[in-house]
């Protein structure tokens, strides 16, 4: 596929999302992809997100959209492009990441699958195409949360919540075992 054409499915997508953010009725801000908009440091090692998402109450999330073909129920994501730099833009900005894929070879405007670039790190599938000489995630479409209306975003809070919930009983638990042999 030539980069004109990847061009036009991104800002397609894009545009899905941000028709499905006002259909919602949800606050949001796009974020402008001009070189000349952004600081030097979104050239080259931090992840430029397409719109900031804000969660009541929690405040606001980075999504990046992503148009892809869903194949064999997997999406992609290059390492070097994409989740290196998505982590060092958690880094930088301490704002959570999500991608937000929609299937482009699906008619489904309304749904979209969300997983965050930490998710990705720890449940993608690392794989090299030879080829190209890039490394890239596969990651199955049961590892995303399937996002269709504004009430299902809640599973994004869940979900993060969730691993930190996790954390935080582990750590209960070793705290009470250690009390227990006093």
């Amino acid at each position: 596929m030539n980069r004109e054409k990847i061009l036009q499915q991104g800002r397609e997508g894009e545009e899905s999302f941000q028709q499905w953010l006002q259909q919602n009725n949800l606050g949001f801000l796009r974020i402008n992809q001009d070189w000349e908009s952004m600081s030097p440091i979104f050239r080259e090692s931090v992840k430029r997100p397409d719109f900031l998402l804000l969660l009541p109450s929690i405040g606001f999330i980075a999504i990046d959209v992503k148009n892809y073909s869903l194949s064999n129920g997997v999406f992609t994501l290059k390492i070097d492009d994409e989740i290196d730099r998505a982590v060092a833009f958690e880094h930088y900005t301490r704002i959570y990441l999500w991608y937000a894929f929609k299937d482009s070879n699906s008619d489904s405007r309304g749904r979209w699958y969300f997983i965050s670039a930490h998710k990705a790190c720890e449940v993608g599938e690392l794989k090299h195409n030879a080829i190209d000489n890039v490394s890239f995630f596969r990651i199955k479409i049961d590892e995303f949360e399937i996002i269709e209306n504004a009430n299902d975003l809640k599973k994004l809070f869940n979900s993060r919540i969730g691993l930190l919930g996790r954390f935080t009983r582990a750590i209960e638990y070793g705290f009470k075992s250690m009390s227990n042999r006093e």
